[in-house]
């Protein structure tokens, strides 16, 4: 199935426009009550509103950086790298 003792990251290449959308696509989690482990997102979820998909901060950086990345100018037609450790 699936080897759950590798270490090495996933690294994952965005164009400008895939970095976009993703970003579009994402709402921030937030923790309602630290003992419950409660968690929600920050605005609402409808396929309706199109809300977005509940994501960690740490996706939320990435793909800000992502964003800023790929739209400087100097960096026209280049995808960004993002690594992530499993």
């Amino acid at each position: 199935m699936y080897d759950t003792t590798d270490d090495r990251p996933y690294v994952i290449s965005v164009t400008r426009n895939e970095a976009l959308f993703l970003d579009d696509s994402v709402t921030l989690m937030v923790e309602t009550s630290p003992e419950t482990h409660n968690i929600r997102p920050l605005r609402p979820i409808s396929p309706i509103t199109n809300g977005g998909v509940p994501a960690p901060m740490e996706l939320i950086q990435k793909l800000g950086k992502a964003v800023l990345y790929t739209a400087d100018l100097e960096n026209r037609n280049k995808e960004y790298k993002c690594g992530h450790n499993t």
